[in-house]
């Protein structure tokens, strides 16, 4: 599958924000509002390439990785493997077909999902309806996710904008979507990555997520079943 490779541009937010603004509470009520997402899907795990350069989400593996605290998710539906650090992440809402990884700093949230099956582009569209409009608003497509991966499996990816609202009150802040699905041997599997959004790094660029290197690593170190 060919990816679309033009360049997706990060749309103009007005200031930009300081990564750890009320991380705390943005992670508490994404966790909570979107623990659905792994319970209703039947699983998921995406895998990105991140590497030493702003390309998170759809480069290349970073051969070597060591972890302090290694520790792992196992889907006994698929069979498939996310490998992540316990001291980076917090794990919720496990399920035979997914997970939930929250970056312990607050910053971010990895909701991980599968299906059997081939067909990514339902599984893309689900993970997004599936975000709840109360807390995350006006989310707006900004462009395909050139060159997306799980594993070693070329995916299809999209990236999003949206605003979040705090449900007991407080400043709003905005926010980017990741949405990456990918197939391989009877099985698909995707994730949402969602954190706020920082356009003031160029580490963060060019989709403007707060702490997507973070966020990336334990999609790099997922491993398929049937490996590729």
């Amino acid at each position: 599958m060919t990816v679309a490779t033009y360049p997706v541009t990060a749309p103009v937010v007005g200031p930009a924000l300081k990564p750890r603004l009320r991380h705390h509470h943005f992670l508490l009520a994404v966790a909570l509002l979107l623990a659905v997402l792994v319970v209703g899907l039947t699983a998921g795990a995406v895998l990105s390439r991140p590497t030493p350069t702003a390309c998170h989400f759809s480069c290349g593996p970073d051969v070597g990785r060591q972890y302090l605290s290694p520790t792992a998710y196992v889907s006994s539906a698929f069979g498939y493997r996310v490998q992540y650090d316990a001291r980076a992440f917090t794990k919720s809402n496990a399920s035979s077909s997914g997970v939930q990884l929250s970056t312990r700093d607050g910053s971010g949230v990895l909701i991980i999902s599968s299906a059997a099956g081939s067909d990514t582009q339902s599984l893309l569209q689900l993970s997004i309806n599936k975000i709840n409009s109360n807390v995350i608003q006006d989310v707006q497509a900004v462009g395909q996710l050139p060159g997306a991966e799980i594993g070693e499996v070329q995916g299809v990816g999209w990236v999003y904008t949206g605003t979040f609202v705090p449900p007991n009150g407080g400043q709003s802040l905005p926010v980017t979507v990741i949405d990456v699905a990918a197939s391989h041997a009877g099985v698909t599997i995707g994730a949402l990555a969602i954190g706020p959004q920082d356009l003031s790094s160029v580490a963060n660029l060019p989709f403007g997520l707060a702490n997507a290197q973070e966020l990336d690593q334990p999609l790099t170190e997922t491993l398929w079943a049937a490996r590729p």
